[in-house]
């Protein structure tokens, strides 16, 4: 699976690879392969919409945040390495390493789809 970015007719794909994260052990995978390289997305998905909350605490590098809902970019945030926290409303937040999701503005969509290859990443 792939995060892809679209804004108006112009579409690109962010990373070629996203973790869904539903349980602390998913979270602690997600944080070992953004450590290690900035191919991938966490993607974290709730029921409704509320606000959400991300840091960076314990976290050994800076990420970019984006808060969705129903597909629709509500917020980009950039947290800083170890002490970041910024908190928005969605029901998906996605975390990249910092300057993957550069260029992504509010009321941008951001959608996770079918990858093009079944290359694994570990």
């Amino acid at each position: 699976m792939r995060v892809v970015h679209r804004r108006g007719e112009s579409e690109r794909t962010l990373v070629p690879w996203v973790e869904r994260v539903d349980t602390l052990g998913a979270r602690v995978r997600g944080l070992v392969r953004l450590v290690r390289r900035d191919e991938c997305a966490l993607s974290f998905e709730f029921e409704s919409v509320d606000e959400r909350r991300a840091s960076t605490l314990l976290t050994p590098l800076s990420l970019d945040v984006v808060w969705t809902t129903e597909g629709v970019v509500t917020r980009v945030a950039r947290l800083d390495v170890w002490t970041g926290f910024e908190q928005g409303e969605g029901d998906r937040v996605f975390e990249f390493r910092a300057g993957v999701a550069d260029g992504v503005e509010r009321g941008d969509e951001l959608a996770v789809r079918q990858s093009q290859s079944s290359r694994s990443m570990v």
